[in-house]
């Protein structure tokens, strides 16, 4: 693992991470089995909170 020397570095590892998060939850929500509505809700609420988090308006 790295070590994250700047802000700006933070900052953009960050922005990674939800940006990775944000794209795993579309894809659940998207390829969803028709019996797994805990993993798609989850997928919401997930989506739900970073947006909250990143002060977006809600989906």
């Amino acid at each position: 693992m790295d070590i994250l020397n700047t802000e700006e570095q933070v900052q953009a590892a960050i922005a990674r991470r939800r940006a990775n998060v944000r794209a795993a939850c579309e894809i659940v929500i998207e390829e969803n089995d028709p019996g797994d509505l805990r993993a798609v809700e989850g997928a919401k609420a997930t989506l739900a909170e970073l947006d909250r988090t990143e002060g977006r308006s809600a989906r």
